[in-house]
């Protein structure tokens, strides 16, 4: 899908799917953790120069690191830092929507054109975006650079990591700890992946510190969530890393960390670190791998913000409400084509994916929880190619988890469709990757056709009677309620009806899941705005 963008507003792009590298694991245990490191040896090439963590940092170009951060209305907040440990001026808003993105950090020159360059994610689809600064404190350009990034924990730069002159990227897999080296090409892309640690699971707060021990190589920071230790990672200069020690106790006190290069002015490189009261606090390094004292308070009222990494505040978290109740009372809306939020594992997706070929077409998401949202469109099928428009939704997402690896998938639902138009309301799930091979089932079905053709009438799953078609390849596959019937709550045994796929050889038994979404497939809303509420779903899968 394309978007269109205006400067400081956020894009997006629907189509993540999942990188399928070949990798060799590289782990050693190290400081008597259980914590895989990567290989120990240097391979023969000249040293990494240290990237200058002060210059990475700084969005304004006035060659003092600054802060940029996003509160939780979604708005983009520049903070400049005075060199001396301080602020310089208010702060500036340089953008809006980044209640959409996740991860957001400053990477330095990642494409090596103009000033300081923004990473940032979209939780929803795992695309990663990259947002070049112009040098002076605002955006010259943005665009999704990759895919599949959904499956990371935490997603920062160190800088050079592995020597090559370029700027990389360090990212922990959420499903099994390991830590991934993606390599910089210096334009803003990437040369290739592979796997420089395991155990990486306890760890977040990572950030970057250029060489923080002053020993010509490049270092960073992260802490053990559990223990509240904090660990200087000291870089071999290829890729891999030497040692790790300890350089704080009692981090977990802090709700976010912040690594900024010279933010004092002494010329080495500090934290600062945000308190769950909203006090800052600033570290200052003593350029040998440990800190100064004191330790002063550098601003108040930070809990506003969310910094980079932060798990669970990329936008206001919704209350809880029963299943069964109307969101009336919305904490969350967008109207942005790619807007969402997280809560609680699942993630509410406005997903206006193919409204750019259709102008005219809106929609429009309200969030009370992931269990409870309204959904209001409009949209033509002036066209009479039937094509949908959009599919507003929650998902819950896999990391390539096989259907066999499952004891029980089951979902509840729950819609009112407004029953005019064209649409359907179902479940869209994605096997072997997002988007690859697609299976729907649809619950509630007005005057919309499935692709492909029947292969079969008459099922009986999940309780009820399915019809089921299929394309060429079965690239897709839909289960339809057979009589027309619809379905507006109940319960789906997911599980029986993929391995009803799997046993007619439509689906292979090594299929993964990666995602389960639930919503509805907007062609046509009847000649004027409609809508569709959702008052449960869940899924159990363990």
């Amino acid at each position: 899908m394309e978007t269109t963008t205006s400067d400081g507003r956020l894009v997006a792009a629907i189509g993540a799917r999942a990188r399928g590298m070949l990798t060799a694991v590289l782990a050693a245990l190290v400081a008597g953790t259980s914590l895989g490191l990567g290989p120990a040896s240097p391979a023969a090439r000249a040293a990494p120069v240290p990237v200058n963590a002060t210059a990475a940092q700084d969005w304004s170009g006035d060659g003092r690191a600054d802060i940029v951060a996003p509160t939780r209305d979604g708005t983009l907040w520049l903070y400049r830092g005075n060199g001396a440990g301080g602020f310089s001026g208010a702060k500036t808003a340089i953008g809006s929507g980044w209640n959409g993105r996740d991860q957001i950090r400053m990477v330095g020159n990642w494409d090596n054109l103009a000033g300081t360059d923004i990473i940032a994610r979209d939780p929803g689809t795992g695309a990663l975006w990259l947002y070049s600064g112009n040098g002076t404190g605002g955006f010259r350009q943005y665009r999704a650079i990759d895919d599949g990034w959904q499956i990371f924990s935490h997603i920062f730069s160190p800088g050079d990591w592995d020597g090559d002159g370029h700027t990389d990227l360090l990212a922990t897999v959420k499903s099994d700890g390991s830590l991934r080296m993606y390599r910089g090409n210096g334009s803003g892309g990437f040369l290739g992946m592979r796997v420089v640690g395991s155990g990486w699971a306890p760890y977040d707060g990572l950030m970057m510190t250029g060489d923080f021990d002053r020993d010509g190589l490049p270092d960073f920071l992260a802490r053990n969530a559990a223990s509240g230790d904090l660990r200087l990672f000291r870089s071999n200069g290829s890729g891999g890393f030497t040692t790790t020690r300890k350089v704080g106790t009692g981090w977990s006190v802090f709700t976010g960390l912040l690594g900024v290069g010279d933010w004092s002015g002494d010329g080495r490189s500090d934290v600062l670190a945000r308190l769950r009261d909203g006090d800052l606090r600033m570290y200052r390094g003593s350029g040998t791998g440990g800190w100064l004292s004191p330790h002063p308070t550098v601003g108040r009222g930070w809990d506003t913000l969310r910094f980079p990494g932060e798990s669970g505040t990329s936008a206001p978290v919704p209350v809880p409400v029963p299943t069964g109740t109307l969101c009336t009372n919305p904490t969350f809306t967008t109207s942005h084509p790619n807007g969402g939020i997280t809560d609680r594992g699942y993630y509410v997706h406005n997903n206006l994916w193919n409204a750019s070929k259709y102008p005219g077409t809106t929609g429009t998401t309200e969030v009370c929880s992931y269990r409870s949202w309204n959904h209001t469109a409009y949209a033509s099928n002036a066209s009479g190619n039937g094509e949908v428009k959009t599919y507003p939704n929650v998902h819950k997402d896999y990391s390539g988890r096989t259907i066999s690896s499952f004891p029980r998938l089951t979902s509840t639902f729950a819609a009112t469709a407004p029953g005019r138009g064209i649409y359907n309301v179902g479940y869209d799930l994605w096997l072997n990757g997002v988007p690859n091979d697609e299976v729907m089932i649809w619950t509630d079905n007005y005057r919309q056709v499935p692709a492909g053709s029947r292969f079969a009438s008459g099922v009986s799953l999940s309780g009820y009677t399915w019809d089921v078609y299929a394309t060429s390849g079965n690239g897709y596959i839909a289960f339809v309620p057979s009589g027309g019937a619809r379905l507006t709550s109940g319960t789906l045994d997911i599980l029986a009806m993929l391995n009803y796929l799997v046993a007619r050889g439509r689906v292979s038994a090594s299929a993964t899941v990666d995602q389960i979404c639930y919503g509805a497939e907007i062609v046509d809303t009847g000649g004027s705005r409609a809508t569709w509420r959702f008052t449960d779903f869940s899924i159990t899968d363990t």
